[in-house]
């Protein structure tokens, strides 16, 4: 492809194209790093995504599969969400505890080499970034078809599953030290070995799936496989360009830095902490890093957060005659008459809880309207404005905000000149709203990926990226 007056090639490792004459043909040839490339080679290069396909281990959504036991939850088979095959297994628990699904006498086996299964499921409801309990998947291997003395769980919470696919890996080298920072599992997800473990050499002859925490979810679970594995690439990305208007140590040493060894960056483009502030020191620096040092920018939504800056602060309230005053700690940093929606959770009584407009009156409270008897709440209170809690339930009000956050962006980013990479987002605070209203208004912004927190990595298989919309980073 072309780039600044440059052919790339589209093997991912971003080396520039130059023609050369062939010294025996005296004819025109392209060389990628130094090496020969036909015009057939650039536009259909020989080294994919993954570098090794995946197999199906053992497949749960066939009707002759029958499970050893399935409490806690109404389950069938369902095509709403197909992905290796026509069906997945509908799952909603109907409890917090208790809720699992078990096969065994299944005989599965993993790559030898690889030591590696995968699953994908689909997450129908947003895990909240602050959720009262935390939500959990439990994956457990064992060799004993009775589960027996030693086996193997594999957790993930809502630090790693998303609104929409989500891919979980067991593998015979996940660390048990636990830790995202002290362990080389993924964020959100640990694993428990009990006795000696599950053997990855051995056949593997039962497999549960617990759901704690998650009454009220829909998720559709498919088939085990044999895991995919994808090339590394490393992508470094910036939230900012500098600490202050006089900090210009991006330009002076991060770029170039950078370009030495060719890794490619971004920085990020919000209305509220970017377009605001137009033709100032900052909005120069990224001028600069753009079009000098060939970086991208990306979509950080307009307000970075749901209506206004994402965050978590902790609340008093107190109700007259229906309506809740809330008392912030600190300036909330709200313009005064501003209304913005956000979520309060944690108050005693239950009837101050809910996602609600919320007006400025002063530098630390805002009103919103709630029925109820007159009285103070109780209990430690937040009021959330991230986009998972707030933008979590389908409506006509939540699509038409959502597309704003992301669309007017793109508009904004490509109006502004800085519209390549105006197909790509990075979710402020990491956090996605539900992932129906993300497509709708990704679609609608032209926006194709995503980039969020939460597993802390990219997971990759046959589809590519299992979640383009919300995919980790770390």
């Amino acid at each position: 492809f072309f780039y600044q007056g440059e052919w790339y090639n589209t093997d991912g490792q971003g080396s520039p194209v130059t023609a050369e004459t062939n010294p025996l043909t005296g004819g025109s040839e392209f060389s990628v790093g130094g090496k020969r490339r036909t015009v057939h080679e650039l536009a259909h290069p020989s080294t994919p995504v993954l570098k090794k396909f995946g197999k199906t281990a053992y497949d749960i959504t066939l009707s002759n599969v029958t499970p050893l036991s399935a409490t806690g939850m109404t389950w069938s088979r369902s095509p709403e969400k197909s992905r290796f095959g026509n069906e997945t297994v509908k799952i909603q628990p109907s409890a917090d505890t208790g809720c699992a699904w078990a096969v065994n006498n299944i005989a599965m086996t993993c790559d030898p080499e690889d030591l590696l299964y995968s699953q994908d499921i689909y997450l129908a409801t947003v895990p909240p970034d602050y959720p009262a309990t935390t939500p959990i998947i439990t994956i457990t291997l064992s060799n004993n078809a009775a589960l027996g003395a030693n086996y193997t769980q594999w957790t993930f919470d809502n630090a790693y599953m998303r609104s929409g696919w989500n891919t979980l890996k067991m593998w015979a080298g996940d660390d048990t030290s636990g830790g995202y920072r002290d362990s080389n599992m993924p964020l959100g997800a640990s694993r428990i070995d009990t006795g000696t473990g599950f053997d990855f050499t051995q056949p593997c002859q039962y497999y549960q799936i617990r759901c704690s925490y998650m009454n009220g979810y829909t998720l559709y679970v498919d088939q085990i496989r044999r895991g995919a594995k994808a090339h590394t690439k490393l992508v470094i990305g910036f939230d900012a360009t500098g600490i202050s208007a006089s900090d210009n140590v991006f330009i002076s040493g991060v770029a170039p830095l950078l370009a030495e060894f060719d890794v490619p960056s971004y920085f990020t483009q919000t209305w509220v902490y970017n377009g605001l502030y137009a033709d100032g020191a900052s909005w120069n620096r990224e001028r600069e890093l753009y079009g000098k040092w060939g970086w991208d920018a990306i979509n950080h939504t307009w307000n970075h957060g749901a209506t206004v800056e994402g965050g978590r602060k902790v609340v008093t309230l107190s109700r007259t005659s229906n309506v809740v005053t809330a008392t912030f700690t600190a300036a909330h940093g709200i313009t005064i008459g501003r209304r913005v929606k956000a979520k309060i959770h944690g108050a005693t009584p239950s009837d101050m809880n809910g996602t609600y407009w919320l007006t400025a009156t002063t530098s630390t409270a805002a009103t919103y309207t709630a029925a109820g008897a007159n009285g103070s709440g109780s209990g430690t209170i937040y009021c959330t404005t991230v986009l998972s809690d707030v933008f979590d339930v389908v409506s006509a009000e939540n699509q038409a905000l959502v597309t704003h956050e992301i669309a007017d962006t793109a508009r904004l980013m490509r109006a502004a000149g800085m519209g390549k990479a105006a197909h790509c987002l990075a979710w402020p605070n990491n956090s996605a709203p539900n992932i129906e209203m993300t497509e709708v208004a990704c679609s609608a912004a032209g926006v194709a990926f995503g980039r969020g927190g939460r597993g802390g990595n990219v997971f990759i298989n046959e589809f590519g990226i299992d979640n383009p919309l919300q995919f980790g980073a770390w």
